[in-house]
């Protein structure tokens, strides 16, 4: 049997190289995030998909399963007095679930802006936090609902715990016996894992551990998560509706959100860092500031599209703008000299061993 993984992405329309077991007019899910599309040409040199949602964040090298049946919709009472989205998912159900967010802290904001600038509407969003201020104060800024007691924002059909994990004891026990039987819970606390959650509210419950990081604020957060046994299909749209809103999710096991946290969530700070030195060496050389930040971020991002969708590892891209005796690889050759890797997984395993350190 051949390995179904993506060789080449356009728009809505993905490809796989060579032969495969898929069928023409097969419904398969794709990629991470298992987008459902459908099979509309096969050939020796390439299968060709269909896909039914959008493809932002897809990346080449990402699998394909087959389903074995049909892409198919059902007829039937109820179709006429509803609306439904390509794929026959009712958006109805997708959108009515509400969501209520324990804290407003520097992430919950980020998220909650990223979710309002994706087309999330601000009323369906709910807010709870100690200290009223901070959460009228983004009321104000987005339009948001804010919640006089915790009790009551966990009453939403969605609940995100965005409060610090020192807080927890208090918190998850009062959540438990507000919640709904059928709610969503969902953490961005960090260290704080799905049973430590369970037995923190008392209950079985879906509960979705989740790992964004600041860049939400601009729908471009990379978003870790892993979900408990008991999680339903609602609930997994339910977060896939709000949280796919702010960028590209990555589901994990449990085990791997230290080192995720490290490189999505503390390595944004040092790629700050980067961007930061990149700027301060223009200006050093004449550029102005503004110029020098405007020229090193844009370069960054466009270096992260380009290993992103090209398939390329980082070091042949390297080799590529490289030649024999110029300024690249004088440059290269001296941040080698001065320890730039090395840095850079020392900082990395210094915020693992930290994060592990706190449980």
């Amino acid at each position: 049997m051949s390995s179904n993984l993506i060789n080449s992405i356009n728009g809505p329309v993905v490809t796989i190289k060579g032969p495969t077991d898929l069928t023409m007019q097969e419904m398969v899910y794709v990629g991470s995030k298992k987008l459902i599309g459908e099979v509309i040409s096969i050939s020796a040199e390439r299968t060709t998909i269909q896909v039914y949602e959008t493809t932002t964040g897809l990346r080449v090298g990402e699998e394909i399963i087959g389903t074995g049946a049909p892409l198919s919709a059902t007829l039937g009472p109820g179709i006429i007095s509803n609306i439904f989205d390509g794929i026959e998912r009712p958006l109805e159900d997708i959108e009515k679930t509400d969501g209520a967010f324990i804290g407003t802290g520097s992430m919950a904001a980020a998220i909650i802006r990223g979710m309002v600038a994706g087309g999330v509407a601000p009323g369906d969003i709910l807010a709870f936090n100690r200290t009223r201020e901070k959460a009228d104060a983004l009321a104000n800024e987005l339009g948001i609902t804010v919640c006089d007691t915790l009790e009551a924002a966990a009453q939403a059909g969605a609940i995100v715990l965005a409060t610090t994990p020192q807080s927890f004891a208090d918190i998850l026990p009062r959540v438990g016996r507000a919640m709904r039987t059928d709610a969503l819970v969902m953490s961005i606390a960090a260290g704080y894992g799905i049973a430590a959650i369970r037995e923190g509210i008392g209950r079985d419950a879906g509960i979705i551990r989740i790992m964004p990081n600041v860049n939400a604020n601009v729908c471009a957060s990379t978003t870790g998560y892993a979900t408990s046994a008991s999680i339903t299909a609602a609930q997994l749209d339910a977060f896939h509706f709000g949280f796919g809103k702010i960028g590209e999710l990555i589901e994990l096991d449990e085990g791997e959100f230290e080192t995720f946290s490290a490189i999505a969530g503390c390595g944004v700070a040092y790629v700050y860092m980067f961007i930061d030195a990149m700027a301060r060496a223009g200006l050093r050389n004449g550029l102005s500031k503004q110029k020098a930040l405007s020229i090193a971020a844009s370069a960054v991002m466009g270096s992260a599209k380009l290993v992103s969708e090209s398939g390329m590892h980082p070091y042949a891209l390297i080799d590529s703008v490289t030649t024999p005796g110029g300024t690249t690889i004088e440059g290269v050759l001296t941040l080698q000299r001065c320890g730039f890797e090395s840095a850079v997984h020392a900082a990395i395993q210094a915020s693992i061993d930290k994060e592990l350190g706190m449980k």
